[in-house]
């Protein structure tokens, strides 16, 4: 072998054990088995990752005084304070590289991606009266069957261009908001058909929509208002990739109980968390959460409890505070 060739070979051998080197590394990053070292947790000493898996959402501006960057830094913070977990990153009309260095980033921290609020429509009478949603603002002009499913499915290529972008399987969903002149069962059998359309879709493409029921306090006219609404849709379509958002701040605001959470257990995907009727962090309103979160643990969900709360301060102490109060939660995984 001459000189020339064997130096190639060798710098092609080399080249080629680099390349698979990093593949490992990732590879090994992506299963949480090689993370980067942590910096200072907000809690002193206390960094070990959460049982439960409690995932802040990055829009929400949580724990902006300890972290005031933007996402990035927030899903750094997050990994360095023990969580497993993020959700509400960015929606289906962020930029590309925002999304893709998202994905990098859950990758590199070995962290789970939760629900994106994606198609969760509140303002046009999208799903109830087949009304193809305008921008803010404007008045819709476009509506009828075959003019819905086309807005869904264009829609809906986005929301999985996304996810798979950010390494995300879950997005929220809402049928919009009640139609006038159109009787309850004709707004159910339309909610019912573009819901089953859009769960289909879901299925084909490995994807899981959440139907989240929202309180007519803070949303009026909203088609999904109740668990039991959501519930009866979910039970309709019959298929496993449209499950609920179980909400306890709005369910609580609308219906004045919890008792929802026994009856809509086996069709919840995910769980958001805020007091009522402050919607602020836990603590501060008339919710049980030691006994809710001790509950469905106890019944076996291991899923996303996301945080969709506002702080009632924003200061180190507040920030603090609400570490603390997680963390005492996070004993209750027993």
């Amino acid at each position: 072998m001459q000189r020339r060739e064997f130096i190639g070979r060798s710098l092609g051998l080399f080249a080629a054990s680099i390349i698979a080197g990093r593949q490992t590394l990732m590879a090994n990053v992506g299963q949480g088995k090689l993370l980067p070292e942590k910096s200072a947790p907000l809690l002193s000493g206390v960094n070990s990752p959460f049982k439960m898996k409690f995932s802040p959402r990055a829009a929400m501006g949580i724990f902006k005084t300890s972290c005031p960057g933007g996402t990035l830094d927030r899903i750094k913070f997050y990994y360095d304070n023990g969580f497993t977990a993020v959700e509400g990153c960015c929606s289906q009309n962020s930029d590309k590289k925002l999304m893709d260095a998202i994905g990098a980033a859950v990758e590199k921290y070995g962290l789970e991606m939760g629900a994106q609020s994606a198609m969760n429509e509140k303002y046009a009478p999208m799903m109830t009266a087949n009304v193809v949603p305008a921008p803010k603002g404007k008045k819709p002009h476009l509506m009828g069957k075959a003019e819905i499913r086309e807005y869904l499915k264009s829609e809906l290529e986005k929301v999985f261009e996304m996810l798979r972008r950010i390494h995300g399987k879950t997005f929220i969903i809402g049928a919009g908001q009640n139609a006038e002149g159109l009787s309850e069962q004709e707004q159910y059998k339309n909610v019912l058909e573009n819901i089953k359309f859009c769960a289909d879709l879901c299925e084909k493409n490995g994807f899981t929509m959440l139907i989240e029921p929202l309180n007519l306090k803070s949303h009026p006219n909203i088609y999904f208002s109740t668990m039991q609404k959501g519930l009866e849709i979910c039970k309709a379509v019959d298929n496993p990739h449209c499950k609920l958002m179980y909400d306890f701040f709005h369910e609580k605001m609308q219906t004045g109980s919890l008792d929802s959470l026994d009856t809509a257990w086996d069709y919840i995907g995910a769980y958001h968390i805020s007091d009522s009727p402050t919607r602020e962090e836990p603590g501060t309103g008339d919710i049980d959460y030691p006994a809710l979160l001790s509950k469905i643990w106890k019944k076996g969900y291991r899923g996303f409890l996301g945080f969709e709360f506002k702080q009632s301060r924003q200061d180190k102490e507040t920030d603090i505070k609400i570490m603390k109060t997680f963390r005492e939660f996070d004993k209750l995984a027993v």
